[in-house]
């Protein structure tokens, strides 16, 4: 990240568990079946 010194960080960790989706893996959150995890990040994409 130093690349982006002056952006705004932000960490979110997700428990995919407790959406009830399951292991999700490294790539997995961005299969249509992860999708109850995305709305926090849609959110703050729509805040922008």
């Amino acid at each position: 990240m130093a690349g982006y010194r002056n952006a705004e960080v932000r960490c979110l960790d997700i428990d995919p568990r407790t959406a009830g989706v399951g292991p999700i893996g490294h790539t997995g959150y961005f299969l249509r079946r992860a999708e109850p995890l995305w709305g926090e990040v849609l959110d703050w994409f729509k805040g922008r």
